[in-house]
């Protein structure tokens, strides 16, 4: 059974995980109503609403986990988006770490830690929240604006922990079955892209160690690990 920690307001979980990873084991989650410097890749801020969203960090210590190194991230973007599907939704992940619906952004992932001890992963999923300020790079939206209604948050939390600590259960057929999942909602596939303001590439897919695939224009295919990506509108 997982540790569950609730806080009602915090800077970061992550933060806060990573401040008291040595009093929790493997798959304690921490949650909390509002945080107050939540971020993501790159060092952006995540902004939300207080009591609106879904915003939780939990830590990986288990080394047959963490052999997966950033893999990790195709088995949590899995299970969050099969519960968002479950609501009748069409998730789409955007490697390596966005959960899209309707082309725009609803979940953020993001890992962080010090191989090969532990890693924390941290998630912000738009729930509940119906408007959002300020500028993004990606326009967002949530569950309840896609749904037209809200869902219940607390039982919409239990689903998610769930979710993730079955994917983890046993670590190689749910991955075989999430680069499955994967490959039929790849939100980037077919997508003309800038790596690093290099290109343009043409996105193929992922291969088998979720590195994307990118073809440049002399049909060369490129395994990428990692890098930020720019999609090129039409």
């Amino acid at each position: 059974m997982s540790t569950k920690i609730y806080l009602h307001q915090v800077d970061s979980t992550s933060d806060y995980l990573r401040l008291h990873r040595d009093e929790h084991g493997d798959f304690s989650f921490v949650y909390a109503d509002e945080q107050t410097s939540g971020h993501g890749r790159l060092g952006r801020t995540w902004l939300t609403h207080p009591k609106e969203n879904l915003t939780f960090s939990f830590i990986i210590k288990d080394p047959k986990k963490l052999a997966l190194g950033a893999r990790i991230t195709l088995l949590v973007s899995y299970a969050v988006a099969k519960e968002i599907e479950s609501y009748g939704l069409r998730p789409e992940i955007k490697w390596p770490n966005d959960i899209y619906l309707r082309g725009q952004k609803a979940v953020g992932i993001l890992l962080e830690g010090s191989l090969p001890d532990y890693v924390i992963v941290g998630i912000g999923i738009n729930v509940n929240q119906h408007t959002f300020e300020g500028e993004y790079r990606t326009s967002p939206t949530s569950i309840a604006l896609e749904l037209e209604e809200n869902v219940n948050l607390d039982v919409f939390r239990e689903q998610v922990f769930d979710a993730l600590e079955a994917s983890f259960l046993e670590v190689e057929p749910s991955y075989q079955e999430a680069l499955s999942y994967f490959k039929e909602h790849d939100y980037l596939c077919s997508k003309s892209v800038l790596l690093e303001g290099v290109g343009p590439y043409k996105v193929l897919g992922i291969d088998e160690d979720f590195k994307i695939l990118l073809e440049d224009s002399n049909g060369n295919i490129i395994h990428n690990a990692s890098g930020e990506l720019t999609i090129l509108r039409d």
